[in-house]
Formats: C-alpha cells, sequence, structure tokens
C-alpha cells in the first residue's frame, strides 16, 4: 500500500489542519476557516479566547494557544479525538466538495501525518519513525464513509 511519505505536505498538504476550508465552518456563532483554528478553540470554554483563535493568523496559532494554556477546558484529552473528528467531517463534508473530492481521490493510500516536531498523538514522529497517527486514522475512517 502506498502512504503519504513526505506526511501532509506537497500533493497531500490539503490534508494538513492549517488547509482553508471551501466555506469556512459556523460553529457557536463564530467562524473558523480551518480545522486547526476550529480544533484549538475548542480546547476553551471562554468566547473570548474562542473569538480570539477564530480570527488569529495560521502564523503563531499555536503559540497563541500555548499562552493560553492554563485556561484550557477540564477533561480536554478526553474530548479531542471527538473534536478533531468533528472538524474533519465538516472538512470532507459537501460544503466543502474540492477538498472532500480530493481525500475521495487517495483511494487506498495510506494516510500518516510523518512531522518532524515529534507529535507521536497525531502523528509519527519523522526522528524515530514511533506514532500512533491519531489524525491519518481519522482521515482513513472518514474516507471509506464517504467514498
Amino acid at each position: 500500500m502506498k502512504e503519504t511519505e513526505k506526511g501532509f505536505r506537497d500533493e497531500f498538504s490539503f490534508l494538513s489542519n492549517f488547509c482553508d476550508f471551501e466555506t469556512p465552518m459556523l460553529y457557536a456563532g463564530l467562524v473558523y476557516r480551518t480545522n486547526e483554528h476550529f480544533y484549538q478553540a475548542m480546547k476553551f470554554t471562554d468566547s473570548g479566547i474562542r473569538k480570539d483563535i477564530s480570527v488569529h493568523t495560521k502564523k503563531g496559532l499555536k503559540r497563541f494557544v500555548k499562552m493560553h494554556s492554563r485556561f484550557i477546558r477540564d477533561g480536554w484529552h478526553s474530548k479531542k479525538i471527538a473534536v478533531m473528528k468533528y472538524g474533519l467531517e465538516y472538512k470532507f463534508s459537501t460544503k466543502n466538495p474540492s477538498l472532500r473530492q480530493k481525500l475521495i481521490d487517495t483511494r487506498n493510500i495510506e494516510l500518516i501525518e510523518y512531522n518532524w516536531w515529534n507529535d507521536k498523538f497525531w502523528g509519527v514522529s519523522l526522528k524515530d519513525g514511533e506514532g500512533e497517527n491519531n489524525l491519518g486514522e481519522i482521515l482513513m475512517a472518514i474516507r471509506s464513509e464517504i467514498q
């Protein structure tokens, strides 16, 4: 089986959470232009922080969230996979037809979120080849549902 050898870059960059939605997501009165913005905002219950995240530039978004980490909602770790799945289901829904078709067109390619930043929960570290690849697994499950 072929895989995304370089992670979600180049021809697979549309799989990145920083890829813009074709139709921005409206959720709880706020508009999110990427799944990364949505996911990061859901770490918080504070509507002010969520609003700030929704309009933040892509560059520096994770640093901004880290600066507010003391306000992350209780029980976030038990919710994060469901939140990621919700955002990705929207990203590859009929509201984003080009992105949806690109995901379908990956057919039987194994989607692996290889990364250099050592994220072993969402992806696989290129430093040691270890990781759970939860992001890739969710994407492949969604692909199976929409094919």
